[in-house]
């Protein structure tokens, strides 16, 4: 018996769709069904995570000879359930928290980037067209307001992202 025709039963005898097991590992279904048709193989980690979400031993899913053998029916909830809905929390978790970070990046680069071309037009039009002193302290008042409102929202964005942790 093979390692896809292992992961097949043992996610059949639990009572799990593909997408089920792929939502509790963090990898897509079709990587489940590569697995079950022996197209990939999981890595490493994978396969100790499988050995634990299934409560069998790692040996037990490598040796092509070792055959897996259903004693018992499986229950409407069991250990593999349990440990499915505790791997579906982390995961979502974790996913949150990685879309809030990637979001945060991108807004902050986004400010800077906003600050840095005030700074440069700012520079170009004091040096380059000379421009008289009326119009030179206006332009600079108004960059300085701009520059106060992207330090306020910057600093807002941080407040809100250690606020969620």
């Amino acid at each position: 018996m093979d390692l896809g025709e292992k992961i097949s039963l043992l996610r059949k005898n639990n009572n799990m769709s593909q997408e089920n097991l792929a939502i509790a590992l963090d990898v897509t279904r079709q990587t489940v069904s590569k697995w079950e048709l022996n197209e990939t193989k999981p890595k490493t980690q994978t396969i100790i995570a499988l050995a634990k979400f299934f409560n069998v031993d790692v040996h037990l899913l490598l040796d092509d000879a070792a055959v897996i053998t259903i004693d018992v029916q499986p229950t409407e909830k069991n250990h593999v359930s349990e440990n499915m809905e505790e791997q579906i929390v982390s995961n979502n978790a974790n996913k949150d928290n990685s879309n809030t970070k990637k979001l945060f990046t991108k807004r902050l680069i986004i400010l800077l980037f906003i600050a840095f071309v005030l700074q440069i037009i700012y520079i170009i039009m004091s040096t380059v067209f000379k421009m008289s002193v009326s119009a030179y302290y206006l332009f600079r008042t108004g960059a300085y307001i701009i520059l106060f409102i992207l330090l306020v929202t910057l600093l807002i964005e941080i407040i809100k992202y250690f606020m969620r942790k």
